[in-house]
């Protein structure tokens, strides 16, 4: 009885930490509805060059973002571009249009849904797959056009393409890019991926409790064995 509580026990515990493991390590949610919001910011990172952007305002329908490019933590080049939330167009301060930054994207397509990524140009997302990101593995959307992930759950990209507005802000290209740092919540993280991931970490543990229960079956069921004879040997003594 003895061997098979504790067998119980250790298969349980194994069970529970694939079941609490998951919430425990699950970020905080802002709780917010929109993720766009005043001090939300991005950064993108490739060796020691870097880029980011900041929300410093929102007026209406209007974000106001800090863009800058930076190498080995200097800024080399900034800029202050006001977006269309709704459509993504951009514009420098002085009005000047930039085109449609890929910053975000419509969150939560459908397969096969029609996207203009850039002016008069419009692709088919593909929703599949996920990409590990600094919030965990995130579903993501893409298209085979062009390169660059974006998450799904929000619309944020999350491994840069070449950006129309960026570009026409005089900034060099940040295409291979990935989200390095950020302050938004990226949504849910898909576990299954990251179980994946870390079993190769969890194997010899788990190798090293089968082994245990094993041994300790086999020594469980000799001892039984051990008192069956002795048991025995004691009714033919009394005999």
């Amino acid at each position: 009885m003895g061997c098979k509580l504790l067998e119980r026990k250790i298969l349980t515990w194994i069970l529970l930490f694939f079941l609490v493991f998951p919430l425990l390590a699950t970020p905080l949610s802002s709780g917010s509805p929109s993720w766009l919001k005043k001090g939300a910011y991005v950064k993108y990172g490739s060796s020691s060059t870097a880029f980011r952007w900041e929300c410093i305002d929102i007026d209406g329908n209007m974000a106001e973002l800090n863009w800058s490019y930076s190498v080995n933590d200097t800024i080399l080049r900034s800029a202050v571009v006001r977006i269309d939330i709704q459509n993504r167009t951009t514009y420098l301060s002085n009005g000047t249009y930039l085109g449609k930054t890929v910053l975000w994207l419509p969150a939560d397509p459908v397969q096969d849904e029609m996207i203009e990524v850039s002016d008069n140009n419009s692709y088919k997302a593909e929703v599949r797959g996920w990409v590990f990101t600094i919030q965990g593995a995130q579903k993501i959307f893409y298209f085979y056009r062009i390169s660059g992930f974006w998450d799904l759950d929000t619309g944020i990209l999350l491994e840069a393409d070449d950006d129309q507005a960026f570009a026409a802000a005089g900034f060099p290209s940040f295409q291979g890019f990935k989200i390095v740092e950020t302050n938004i919540d990226l949504g849910p993280r898909e576990w299954l991926p990251e179980i994946i991931y870390a079993l190769p970490y969890l194997l010899p543990i788990i190798a090293f409790l089968v082994v245990f229960i094993f041994l300790l079956r086999r020594s469980q069921r000799k001892k039984k064995q051990r008192e069956m004879l002795m048991s025995k040997q004691r009714k033919l003594q009394g005999k």
